[in-house]
C-alpha cells in the first residue's frame, strides 16, 4: 500500500483552466448526418430517436450550425454547473451520507478506511494522471495482500471528470463493504470468496477541473486499444497515462466482471459498443445486465437495459476493451437523470445500486475456475489461454499465480486449454451450477518441439468509417493457424502480445487467412513494449516468414501487423486476413500442414456419409534447414473413419518450401456418419532427427434444413424463428456472425436485420456472398428488414431487390397495423396483427417474377413478397417475424414458418432443365457441369433414408453406380462421371420405391 503523510484539505474549488465546456441537444432528422455526428469531435452523451445530446468545446457551437444543426443549449457551462453542485455539500466523512467530495477528501476517506480495516482492504495506486495525481484503487478482499484462485471483480469510477456521481457510489461501496464485514453474512461470504478492486476516480485531473476530459483534453473512455479511432481526440490507443496505467493494471491483475459508473441517462450498457452484433457471450452478458437493471426496478428507478451501440457507437471504450482483449464482461452504469443532481439525491442513488452491485459481484464467482498446471514439475503455468467450445472467446490465466477464472451460465460445457511450450487439452463434459463455481485445475503436458504462438490480443484498430468490420472474431488471431482469421480492414492494425516467457528471438511466420483474396499486403513491426516506440522489421505478403536479425533488436515481445491500404478486398473482410503468428523457436526443420485438397467419390471436396476419398495434405518446412526423408503417417480415433492408406512419402524439404509428396491418403466415412461433423487427424511426421505430431481435421458433408443469420442488434426475430423450426422437427442452426463458407451447408438460409433504429446493413461483400449461395448453391432465401429494401440500397449498401422479385416503392413510415396473407399463395387464410418495431418500413411491390404474400391493411401497401426463380427461391418482408402476434387457425407464427418451409424445400430444380417427379410431388433435377467430369444432382425427399443410384446409357450398360445417404429436405450430390452428350437413365431407390427418369447431357 502507498503510505500517505498528509493531504491537505481545500473545500474551495479553484476554477479550472480548460476552456468552456457545454452541454446541447440536437435533432438529426437525415439518418446520413448520423456518421457526421459520430465520427465527428463532438462528445455523445445521450441519444433518443434522432435527438443527440452532445458535451461540446463552447467552439464547437458554431460548427455544429455551420453543419445545418440547430442545437438547443441545455448547460451552457459545464463547470460552473458542476462547481454549484460540489458547494451544496462538500465535506468529509465515512458516513458518506448526502455529500459530495473533492478529490482530495476521496484519498483522506479511502486512506482512512484502509487504515481502519486492513485486515481486508488493501489500497494500491495503479498509476499517475497528467499532472501527477494518484489513481488508486482499493482492493477488499479476506486476504488483501494475497492473490487467491477467486473472482476478482473491477469497479471503476469517474471516466469523466464532471461526471461526480459517478465516483460517489463506488466510494459508497468501499465503506459498505468495510462496515457490514464480520455482521452481514452475505456481505462476509463475498468478501471472503471475492477480490474487489474499486476505483473511485480513474481521472482524477477532470474531476479536479470539472470537465470531461483529462488534462490533456483527451476524452480517456474512446482512449484504450480495442477497436480504437481518433474519437477521443488522441492520436493513438493507450495514449494516456491514466489508460496506459489501466491496461498494465488489467494485465497485473486477472478481471472477471467489472462495472463502469457515468452519469446522465439512467441506464446498463452492455458491449458491444462499436458494433451492432452481439458479443460472444451475448446470452450470459444480457442476462448479468438485465439483473441489475431488474434490482434497479426493485429499488425505485428502472434502468434501461440496453446494448452499447443500440444507444449510440463508441470506439476505444472500457467495456469493448475489457471484454475484446481481456474477456471481461465489463458494464457502464449511467447514474441519475442529470450529471450533477443535488446531493441530497445521492443515498437514494445508492439504494438503488447498492443491491445491483452486490447481485454482480456475486455473479462473477459464477462459472469454472482453478489453476493450469504443468503436469511434469507441478509448477503453474503464468500464460495460458482458456477456451470454452460452445463459446469461443478466451480468458486468460493469472500472469502472476497461474489461477484463472471463466464466468459462464449454468450448463455443460467443453474446456480447451492451451499454452506456448505444451500441449492443447481438451475437457469436455464441465458441469456449471447457479450462483457457484465448478473448481477445475487443468494439467498440461510439456512439449519441448512444438514453436510458440500469439498469447493475447493487446490491440485491435480495425474499425473503419467508410468499410467497417462488423464484429471481428480477433481472438482469431491467437494461437496455431486453423484457417480462422481476423480481417485488419483498410490501414487497420493488431498488435499481439507473443509472451512474456517467450519471445521471438530471431525468425518468425506470419499466416494469411482465406477470404479468396490471397498474397495480401502489410507491414510488419515489432516491440519490447506493449505501446511502442515500434520498430520496423518489412513488408510482407501473403504468409511470409521474418527476421528480426539485422533490426536493431536482440528479442521482441509485440508484433503489430499492419495492412497496408492498397488491398483489393472490401467489406467485412478488408484488408489483410491475419489467421496467426509463429515464433519459430529453434533452428532446424519444422513442418506445418500448409493446405490441404480431398477428392472424393461424390465430386464436391465434401466427406459425406458412405463415401471414400483420396486426402492430399501439402507440408511446408518453416525451419532453418531442409527436412530429409521425410514420411508421415495418418491416424484418426474417430470410430466413423477408416484409413486405408495411411503412409506418404515428402522425400526432402528445404527450408521455406512446400510439397503434397508423391501420394496420398485414402480414407472413407461409414454410413452412419452425421452430417457437418468434425473429424480429428493426427499426421506423424518423421525424418532424419525430426519427429513432431500435427493435428488436423475436417468437418463431413451434407445439409442441414435451414440456418438462420441474426443480424439484427435487437434479435427480435431470429431466436423465434429458430425455435418454432426446430419444434417442428426442422434441423438447423443459429448464428449471429456472418460466415458464408458454410452457406451451402443448409438448404435455406433465414436472415434477419431488424428495423430502424435497431437494425444491420448488408454491405456489398456480405450481399455478393448470398447472391452466390442463391445462383451457386440454389439457395432458399428469407430476409426481413425495414430498410432492406428501399432505403439501404440508396446508401450504398447492396441491392437485393433483382434475386428477390422486388420493386421498392418507398421507405415507408411507421404504419404496420394488420398483416395479411394473399389468396392463391401459400399465406391465404392468414392475418396478424403486428406489434413488433415499426419505423421506416419500406414499401415492395413484386416485379418479374415475384409475388404478394402479405399486405399491410390501412394505409394499403405490400410488405411481403415471394419468389420462385427456378433455380432458387426466394422471401422478403419489410417487417419483423418476431412481431406477429399469433392469432386463430392458421394465423400462428408456426404456421408460417411451416408455409415458408414447404414452399423452399417443395418444388425446386434448375431452370432451363428438364425436371422429372417423385413421389409427392417432389421433382428431381439434374445439370452437367460443362467445365469438369461432374454430374449435378439436386432433388428433394420427404423422408431420411438410405438409396441406391444407378446411370444406364441407351444400350443399358451401367455407367455409374453409388450408394447414397438421403436426408428429408433437399439433397444436393456432385458425381465425377464420363458421361458426355446423349441420352441417360437415372434409376433411385429408396425405402422400396424405386424411380425412373430419362435425361439429357449436352457438353
Amino acid at each position: 500500500m502507498r503510505k500517505f503523510l498528509l493531504i491537505l484539505m481545500f473545500v474551495l474549488i479553484t476554477l479550472p483552466l480548460f476552456a468552456k465546456d457545454m452541454l446541447v441537444e440536437i435533432d438529426v432528422h437525415n439518418r446520413n448526418n448520423f456518421k457526421t455526428i459520430y465520427r465527428g469531435k463532438f462528445d455523445i452523451v445521450d441519444r433518443q430517436g434522432t435527438v443527440f445530446t452532445l458535451y461540446i468545446k463552447d467552439k464547437q457551437l458554431d460548427e455544429l450550425k455551420s453543419l445545418g444543426f440547430s442545437p438547443k443549449v441545455l448547460i451552457p457551462d459545464i463547470q460552473k454547473y458542476t462547481a454549484e453542485g460540489i458547494k451544496r455539500g462538500a465535506r468529509i466523512d465515512t458516513s458518506l451520507t448526502g455529500h459530495y467530495h473533492t478529490y482530495a477528501q476521496t484519498v483522506v476517506i479511502m486512506d482512512s478506511i484502509a487504515n481502519a480495516n486492513s485486515s481486508i482492504c488493501k489500497l494500491d495506486t495503479i498509476g499517475y494522471s497528467v499532472n501527477g495525481r494518484l489513481i488508486l484503487a482499493m482492493k477488499i478482499s479476506d486476504n488483501p495482500n494475497k492473490k487467491e484462485d477467486e473472482a476478482e471483480v473491477r469497479i471503476v469510477g469517474c471516466h469523466h471528470g464532471n461526471e461526480w456521481p459517478s465516483s460517489e457510489i463506488p466510494l459508497y461501496l468501499i465503506a459498505y463493504l468495510t462496515e457490514k464485514y464480520g455482521t452481514d453474512s452475505y456481505i462476509t461470504d463475498l468478501v471472503d470468496n471475492r477480490e474487489i478492486w474499486i476505483m473511485p476516480i480513474f481521472n482524477p485531473d477532470g474531476h479536479e477541473a470539472q470537465t470531461r476530459h483529462n488534462a490533456n483534453d483527451i476524452d480517456l473512455n474512446r482512449n484504450y486499444g480495442y477497436m480504437w479511432t481518433a474519437d477521443g481526440g488522441d492520436t493513438k490507443a493507450y495514449g494516456q497515462p491514466e489508460t496506459e496505467a489501466m491496461y498494465k493494471w488489467s494485465q497485473r491483475e486477472n478481471f472477471t466482471l467489472g462495472l463502469s459508473y457515468h452519469t446522465y441517462h439512467p441506464a446498463v450498457n452492455y458491449v458491444w459498443n462499436y458494433t451492432p452484433n452481439r458479443a460472444a457471450d451475448s446470452t450470459m452478458i444480457y442476462q448479468y445486465a438485465q439483473i441489475y437493471g431488474d434490482s434497479t426496478t426493485a429499488h425505485g428507478d428502472s434502468y434501461w437495459v440496453t446494448e452499447g451501440y443500440d444507444w449510440y457507437q463508441t470506439t476505444g471504450d472500457l467495456n469493448d476493451y475489457s471484454y475484446g482483449i481481456d474477456g471481461v464482461d465489463d458494464v457502464t452504469i449511467e447514474l441519475c437523470h442529470e450529471f450533477m443532481p443535488d446531493s441530497t439525491e445521492l443515498d437514494s442513488t445508492w439504494h438503488i445500486n447498492r443491491g445491483a452491485m452486490l447481485a454482480t459481484i456475486n455473479k462473477a464467482g459464477q462459472g469454472i475456475h482453478g489453476y493450469v498446471i504443468d503436469s511434469v514439475t507441478g509448477d503453474t503455468i503464468k500464460e495460458s489461454v482458456i477456451n470454452i467450445t460452445e463459446i469461443d472467446w478466451p480468458v486468460f490465466s493469472d500472469r502472476e499465480t497461474g489461477d484463472y477464472f471463466r464466468d459462464l451460465l449454468p450448463g455443460t460445457y467443453t474446456v480447451e486449454a492451451w499454452a506456448n511450450g505444451y500441449r492443447e487439452k481438451t475437457i469436455s463434459g464441465v458441469q456449471v451450477y447457479s450462483d457457484s463455481g465448478t473448481k477445475l485445475d487443468i494439467s498440461l503436458a510439456p512439449d519441448t518441439t512444438a514453436d510458440y504462438y500469439a498469447f493475447k490480443l493487446v490491440e485491435a484498430d480495425i474499425d473503419n468509417a467508410s468499410t467497417p468490420v462488423i464484429n471481428a472474431h480477433t481472438s482469431w488471431a491467437l494461437g496455431k493457424p486453423d484457417g480462422k482469421y481476423v480481417p485488419l480492414n483498410n490501414n487497420g492494425q493488431i498488435v499481439l502480445d507473443m509472451g512474456q516467457n517467450t519471445p521471438i528471438l530471431g525468425n518468425f511466420t506470419v499466416f494469411e487467412g482465406d477470404d479468396g483474396t490471397s498474397n495480401e499486403t502489410y507491414k510488419v513491426y515489432a516491440s519490447n513494449t506493449f505501446n511502442g516506440p515500434w520498430t520496423f522489421i518489412a513488408d510482407g505478403s501473403g504468409t511470409e516468414t521474418f527476421s528480426i536479425s539485422g533490426s536493431g533488436l536482440s528479442s521482441a515481445r509485440y508484433i503489430k501487423i499492419k495492412d497496408s491500404g492498397s488491398n483489393a478486398s472490401s467489406g467485412s473482410t478488408a484488408g489483410f486476413d491475419l489467421d496467426a503468428i509463429e515464433n519459430i523457436k529453434t533452428n532446424g526443420p519444422i513442418a506445418i500442414i500448409l493446405k490441404d485438397s480431398l477428392d472424393d467419390t461424390g465430386g464436391d471436396g465434401k466427406l459425406d456419409a458412405g463415401e471414400s476419398a483420396s486426402l492430399y495434405l501439402m507440408l511446408k518446412n518453416v525451419g532453418t534447414d531442409t527436412l530429409k526423408n521425410c514420411t508421415a503417417i495418418l491416424t484418426t480415433n474417430s470410430a466413423y473413419i477408416s484409413i486405408f492408406d495411411s503412409t506418404c512419402n515428402y522425400g526432402y524439404i528445404a527450408a521455406g518450401d512446400s510439397t503434397y509428396g508423391n501420394d496420398y491418403y485414402t480414407i472413407s466415412a461409414s454410413d452412419s456418419t452425421p452430417s457437418q461433423y468434425e473429424i480429428n487427424f493426427s499426421l506423424i511426421v518423421t525424418g532424419e532427427s525430426y519427429t513432431d505430431t500435427l493435428i488436423y481435421s475436417l468437418t463431413t458433408g451434407g445439409h442441414s434444413d435451414y440456418l438462420v443469420l441474426d443480424l439484427d442488434p435487437d434479435h427480435s426475430s431470429g431466436p423465434v424463428i429458430d425455435s418454432i423450426l426446430k419444434a417442428l422437427n426442422y434441423n438447423g442452426s443459429y448464428t449471429t456472425t456472418f460466415d458464408s463458407t458454410v452457406f451451402p451447408n443448409y438448404s435455406s438460409i433465414f436472415v434477419c436485420t431488424g428495423i430502424y433504429s435497431n437494425n444491420a446493413h448488408i454491405d456489398n461483400t456480405e450481399g455478393n456472398a448470398l447472391h452466390n449461395y442463391l445462383v451457386n448453391d440454389s439457395g432458399r432465401l428469407y430476409i426481413e428488414g425495414g430498410d432492406v429494401w428501399y432505403y439501404d440500397p440508396s446508401q450504398g449498401y447492396y441491392d437485393f431487390c433483382p434475386d428477390f422479385g422486388i420493386n421498392a416503392t418507398s421507405d415507408g413510415n411507421s404504419d404496420l397495423a394488420t398483416i395479411g396473407g394473399i389468396t392463391g399463395t401459400f399465406t391465404a387464410g392468414m392475418s396478424f396483427s403486428y406489434s413488433g418495431e415499426n419505423s421506416w418500413i419500406d414499401h415492395i411491390d413484386p416485379t418479374g417474377g415475384g409475388f404478394v404474400i402479405f399486405d399491410n391493411s390501412s394505409p394499403a401497401y405490400n410488405c411481403g413478397i415471394a419468389n420462385d426463380a427456378g433455380i432458387y427461391k426466394t422471401v422478403g418482408v419489410s417487417f419483423e417475424f418476431g412481431g406477429l402476434t399469433d392469432g386463430s387457425n392458421n394465423s400462428t407464427k408456426s404456421a408460417l414458418a411451416d408455409s415458408i418451409m414447404h414452399f423452399f424445400l417443395g418444388n425446386t430444380g434448375l431452370r432451363n432443365n428438364t425436371a422429372y417427379s417423385l413421389a409427392n410431388g417432389k421433382e428431381l433435377f439434374n445439370v452437367k457441369n460443362h467445365f469438369s467430369n461432374k454430374l449435378n444432382i439436386l432433388f428433394v425427399s420427404p423422408i431420411t433414408s438410405g438409396a441406391k443410384l444407378k446411370i444406364y446409357n441407351v444400350t443399358g450398360r451401367k455407367m455409374l453406380s453409388k450408394d447414397l445417404n438421403i436426408r428429408k429436405g433437399i439433397n444436393k450430390f456432385s458425381l465425377n462421371t464420363k458421361l458426355h452428350t446423349g441420352v441417360y437413365f437415372i434409376y433411385l431407390k429408396s425405402n422400396n420405391k424405386e424411380f425412373k427418369r430419362k435425361i439429357f447431357i449436352i457438353e
